[in-house]
C-alpha cells in the first residue's frame, strides 16, 4: 500500500510556496514536471532521489515536508527576532510581508508561517552579520608589549620583534603606539601593578610636559615616572606617586634614555 503522508505534505508545501508545479518542478532540478504531478495527485510515491532534491532545495522545511509539522524553532526563533526590532517598515519593504502581519507575530496574535519565519530568520542574521562586520572594522587593536614597565627595555624589544608578533588587545582610544603592563606598586594608586596603559611616543626635544607620568624607555629597563627637571644638567628627575621609602627619586641621564611615551589611558584589569 503506497504511503501518500509525505504526497500531501509536498502539495501543501507548494501551495504555501504559491508556485505551481511546474515551477517547483524547476526549483528542484527537474526538466519536466510530470513527475510532481503524479507526486501531488497521489498517483506515485516520492522517490528518495526526489525527496533528497525537495530536502536539499528547502531545507527549511524539512520537519514540514516529512511529517508535515511547522519547524517550531525556526518560528520561535523569528518571533524572539521580531519582538527585539520596532522598526517593522523595513522588514516590510525588505520582504514583502505586510506590516499588519509582522504586528500580529510581534504581539504573538498569531505565529510566524514557515515562510515568513524562514525569511525573518534569515533577514535578521544577514543584518546582524552587517552590524557585525562594521563593529569588527570600527575596532581599533594596540599590540601589547610583552614586557612591563618597570622591567626590560622597550627599545631592545621593538628592534628585535615585529608588532604584528604581539598579542593584540581592543582599545577603547585611537592613536597608542603600544600597550605595556604596570609591574610594581611605586605608582600606585593610580597606575596599579597590573594594570594596563596606552603609549604614544613623543619628540621630547620639541619639549616635555614636565610634572606628568611618563613611561621612559631607558638603558636598564622600562620605567613609569613623575617627570620633573633636574638639578643635574642634561638629565631628569623621576618621582614615583608611591610616598612610601623605598620608592625615593632618582636621577636619570638624557643619554640612557632611549624614548619618552606619552600615556594616553591607564585600564585597569582588576
Amino acid at each position: 500500500m503506497m504511503n501518500t503522508e509525505i504526497n500531501n505534505n509536498i502539495k501543501n508545501l507548494i501551495e504555501k510556496l504559491g508556485i505551481t508545479p511546474y515551477e517547483f518542478s524547476k526549483q528542484i532540478g527537474n526538466k519536466r514536471a510530470d513527475n510532481v504531478y503524479n507526486i501531488i495527485n497521489e498517483k506515485v510515491e516520492v522517490s528518495p532521489k526526489t525527496l533528497n532534491k525537495i530536502l536539499h532545495r528547502f531545507p527549511e522545511y524539512k520537519e514540514f515536508i516529512l511529517m508535515g509539522k511547522e519547524d517550531s524553532s525556526m518560528t520561535q526563533k523569528a518571533t524572539l527576532y521580531i519582538e527585539s526590532t520596532d522598526d517593522l517598515y523595513s522588514i516590510t519593504q525588505e520582504l514583502n510581508i505586510p506590516e499588519y502581519i509582522l504586528r500580529e507575530y510581534k504581539e504573538k496574535t498569531k505565529t510566524p508561517t514557515i515562510e515568513h519565519a524562514s525569511k525573518l530568520v534569515n533577514y535578521f542574521e544577514r543584518i546582524g552579520e552587517a552590524v557585525s562586520e562594521k563593529e569588527d572594522s570600527e575596532t581599533v587593536y594596540v599590540s601589547l608589549l610583552p614586557i612591563s614597565a618597570q622591567g626590560g627595555s622597550l627599545n631592545d624589544f621593538v628592534v628585535s620583534v615585529k608588532k604584528s608578533d604581539c598579542e593584540k588587545i581592543i582599545s577603547p582610544i585611537k592613536g597608542a603606539d603600544w600597550a605595556i603592563t604596570v609591574s610594581g606598586d611605586s605608582m600606585s594608586p593610580e597606575f596599579p601593578s597590573g594594570a594596563q596603559i596606552l603609549i604614544k611616543k613623543i619628540n621630547e626635544k620639541a619639549f616635555i610636559d614636565w610634572g606628568k607620568v611618563y613611561v621612559l624607555d631607558t638603558c636598564n629597563g622600562t620605567i613609569i615616572k613623575i617627570i620633573v627637571p633636574s638639578e643635574k644638567e642634561g638629565y631628569v628627575k623621576c618621582i614615583s606617586i608611591n610616598n612610601d621609602k623605598r620608592y625615593a627619586p632618582f636621577d636619570v641621564s638624557f643619554d640612557d634614555i632611549y624614548g619618552f611615551y606619552r600615556i594616553l589611558l591607564c585600564m585597569s584589569v582588576k
